[in-house]
């Protein structure tokens, strides 16, 4: 009678058949068919004949493709055999089997790549791809930048040299009596723009020298005032203006009379001007009616424009 081992997992109670031979491969470690179980057979086992084995076993779902089939927890552990004897080369291969399934579990794998993730290659790529995009976002607001640069320079030149002009036509007067050469390019300029370059006007750099109202005895009723005009200036200036006031005893202004450049000058003389320096006496008949005037003042002012 043929003697064989019945061991049981410790775990659902489900009970197997088993030879001492096929038990003795791994140490005794086994897994459970039913619920994938590992255990030691040894540990387990239940001794039984062909007779008993049958009756007691017939209801075992483990098969013998289900007991070769290794776990990835325990690669060491072995199966069952099935319990047909003379099947020695077929439990050779099954066992040569699981091995090569168990080392090929222990290698390591490449990663897989994740849904949507990209190579390393395809990664450099947008990275370039990327790069350039920004280099071409970041370029057009530098190339608008650039642009409002040089029309603001633009415009502060333009401004600057409005401004110029604008200094350049209110001191034109001042220009062209310091500068003699500049003075002959303004008066071209404003023959061209339709102003004119007048001379310079500065009644504190005029002064008179002497000054008299002398009765004329060869014409009754009328008086002589004489006058000596001096330009201290370093230019030629426009002929000033003479404002005669006439006094009585009590110092009170009787008569006023405001004489211009034209009425003691020759037009050729008004538009020499009154040259840098120089000094120029004056001869003015008057006519008084009623009483001699007991005094006079006599100043120099240039009317207003």
């Amino acid at each position: 009678m043929d003697t064989f081992l019945v061991t049981r997992c410790p775990n659902c109670q489900t009970q197997f058949r088993a030879t001492p031979e096929q038990l003795g491969l791994r140490g005794g470690v086994v897994r459970c068919g039913a619920c994938q179980q590992i255990f030691n057979g040894h540990e387990h086992l239940m001794r039984a004949t062909d007779t008993t084995a049958e009756g007691t076993l017939d209801h075992l779902p483990l098969t013998a493709a289900e007991a070769t089939q290794p776990t990835e927890s325990s690669p060491a552990a072995s199966t069952v055999a099935p319990s047909t004897a003379g099947n020695s080369g077929l439990q050779e291969e099954l066992d040569a089997l699981s091995k090569a399934i168990a080392d090929f579990q222990r290698l390591p794998r490449p990663p897989q790549p994740v849904e949507g993730s990209l190579s390393p290659d395809e990664r450099d790529d947008d990275a370039d791809d990327n790069a350039t995009s920004a280099g071409l976002a970041q370029s057009a607001p530098e190339r608008g930048a650039g642009r409002r640069r040089l029309l603001l320079m633009l415009g502060i030149a333009l401004l600057l040299l409005t401004l110029a002009a604008q200094l350049t036509y209110e001191y034109r007067t001042e220009i062209a009596a310091r500068s003699p050469e500049a003075a002959r390019y303004l008066r071209g300029a404003c023959r061209r723009l339709g102003c004119t370059v007048p001379l310079p006007a500065q009644a504190e750099a005029l002064s008179l020298s002497s000054s008299a109202l002398n009765a004329a005895p060869e014409l009754p009723g009328r008086v002589e005032l004489t006058a000596v005009l001096r330009n201290q200036s370093e230019f030629t200036q426009r002929w000033p203006a003479l404002d005669l006031r006439l006094k009585n005893e009590q110092g009170q202004v009787v008569v006023r009379k405001t004489f211009l450049p034209g009425d003691y000058l020759k037009s050729r003389e008004i538009a020499a001007g009154f040259p840098a320096q120089a000094s120029r006496e004056l001869r003015l008949m008057l006519e008084l009616a009623g009483e001699p005037a007991a005094g006079f003042e006599l100043e120099l002012f240039y009317p207003r424009d």
